[in-house]
């Protein structure tokens, strides 16, 4: 089913906190807004708007949560002034950055963007200070000489939604040290858009599809696990609090690791082959690997329970050969479906992966007509 994508501005309404790493007693913020914070604060947000009580309860969470998962996405969120997003790597030369991008320095990226200062942790519903408490706290501006910082992205919205997500989320927060005010921000506006940060894009598919070619940069984690493309860049473990009706929990909830936003394409060939990437729920991108299927099964019942399998994931080229282009976590998921389908002392089936590369040379030959293309979705 396709999405819709819209460029979405939002005004800050104080300082941002997002929560990275601590290094001795300095808690440090990441320098843009992470999908994840975007992906929490949709669905409190969805569930207080569901709320026929006096606060949402787990069953308004589950709810908004699910229906957040299965028709929004959002990209990362990057500082927006006087018509260009800054980012905070750079380019050489500066002007091969797509579209209305401006890279920075990170070192000045963060004397611009980034302040700092002490603070002093408390115990819970008690406010009372914690032994050994005093931190130096970083946090991202909200308000410059020209007045509330803005902030510039992408939403896609699954076709067929009703949603007044404006309405929704026209004030909400996101980030740490909310209960001493930080993290508001407030729906400004939103126009439709046909590329993200300069990178195209295909909406058709069961996840918005971003296309990169060697040279460009990321502008969201990319997961390491699956990926069969060489990117240049740092890695680091994506890893947050567990969160539920009652808000931000203590255990910790690790996703795996990934690239950091900022990261290179590179390639191995002179090929001009695309790197396609999904936008997962969450807006960390994975790279999208092409797999040829074939089988051999001989009784019809298993033959068909195996062919409607594989059309939940692609689509059929021939009578037993399938195409499906599937991040790791799709391919898994394929993988496990077809052992329950097979009599493996029997049946036989073929999975080949192609790289980038290889995926651009395929060639096809004969004048047959292809086969009707099946609807493209994917079973998460």
């Amino acid at each position: 089913m396709a999405w819709t994508c819209h460029r979405v501005y939002f005004r800050s309404a104080s300082d941002l906190a997002i929560g990275y790493t601590e290094i001795g007693y300095v808690r440090q913020t990441r320098l843009y807004i992470p999908g994840r914070n975007l992906w929490a604060a949709s669905i409190e947000a969805l569930a207080w708007h569901l709320c026929t009580s006096q606060q949402p309860g787990a069953a308004e969470f589950e709810k908004a949560k699910t229906e957040v998962e299965e028709t929004l996405r959002f990209s990362y969120f990057y500082p927006w002034r006087e018509g260009r997003v800054i980012v905070p790597w750079r380019t050489e030369p500066a002007e091969s950055m797509p579209g209305r991008i401006e890279g920075m320095p990170v070192e000045a990226y963060g004397r611009e963007f980034v302040r700092s200062a002490l603070r002093v942790g408390t115990k819970g519903v008690e406010g009372t200070a914690e032994d050994q408490a005093l931190f130096e706290h970083e946090f991202l501006i909200g308000r410059d000489a020209s007045g509330d910082r803005r902030w510039q992205g992408y939403l896609w919205l699954r076709e067929g939604t009703t949603r007044n997500w404006p309405e929704i989320l026209s004030r909400f927060s996101i980030g740490g040290e909310r209960r001493s005010g930080m993290g508001q921000l407030r729906w400004e506006a939103w126009e439709p858009a046909n590329n993200i940060f300069g990178l195209s894009q295909d909406c058709d598919k069961g996840e918005p599809v971003i296309s990169l070619r060697k040279g460009d940069r990321v502008f969201a984690h990319v997961a390491v696990k699956g990926c069969r493309c060489r990117i240049q860049g740092e890695i680091e473990p994506l890893v947050g609090r567990k969160t539920d009706q009652r808000g931000p929990r203590r255990e910790i909830e690790a996703s795996g690791f990934f690239w950091t936003p900022g990261s290179e394409i590179l390639s191995n060939s002179d090929v001009r082959s695309d790197v396609r990437m999904a936008v997962k729920a969450q807006g960390t991108w994975s790279v999208l690997v092409r797999y040829v299927i074939c089988y051999d099964i001989g009784d019809d019942r298993r033959r068909e329970h195996v062919a409607h399998t594989l059309l939940d994931f692609g689509r059929r080229i021939q009578e037993s050969v399938f195409v499906a282009d599937l991040d790791g976590e799709l391919a898994e998921t394929m993988r496990e479906r077809l052992k329950q389908a097979l009599d493996l002392a029997t049946d036989r089936v073929h999975i080949f992966h192609l790289c980038v590369e290889c995926s651009a040379k395929a060639e096809s030959m004969g004048g047959a007509a292809e086969l009707p293309k099946d609807q493209d979705f994917y079973i998460l």
